[in-house]
């Protein structure tokens, strides 16, 4: 990484320390959904990030974990894709997912998320399936 990007593991500390970073919210958002508070994440989840100035550059979530098995996400800011920072994140992440004792790291993403599967096949890993999901919306106006 350059001298002015720090890479930090996630916390609850690093978060309120720069909450008025941009990309804080969209990570916030990512861990409350994931694992309902900070105190579930610090816990059972764990994650990376890379710091620039005031702005969270690349991040990335155990999205679930099961016994000695995860699952992770990554996120890129705009302004800094395709100059290899999805690829440190991830690698970074991975280190610290055999740290933590975890013996299968998984990945998913959308088949027309070009960059996130493409980062993915860039350390290593091997697309094992593919599946359809499907979005839906709730309108209680049309109950009868």
């Amino acid at each position: 990484l350059p001298q002015d990007m720090k890479l930090l593991e996630i916390s609850k500390s690093v978060i309120d320390n720069h909450k008025h970073y941009r990309n804080i919210p969209h990570i916030k958002s990512w861990l409350i959904n994931n694992w309902g508070d900070y105190k579930n994440f610090q816990k059972y989840g764990f994650g990376i990030a890379i710091i620039h100035k005031d702005i969270v550059v690349s991040w990335s979530l155990a999205d679930c974990v099961f016994q000695d098995e995860c699952e992770i996400g990554i996120h890129t800011d705009k302004d800094y894709r395709r100059q290899g920072y999805a690829t440190i994140t991830i690698q970074a992440m991975l280190n610290l997912a055999d740290k933590l004792g975890y013996h299968k790291v998984g990945w998913h993403c959308g088949a027309d998320n070009i960059g996130s599967y493409k980062s993915a096949e860039k350390c290593g890993f091997v697309k094992s399936c593919q599946y359809f999901g499907f979005y839906g919306r709730f309108n209680e106006n049309y109950l009868i």
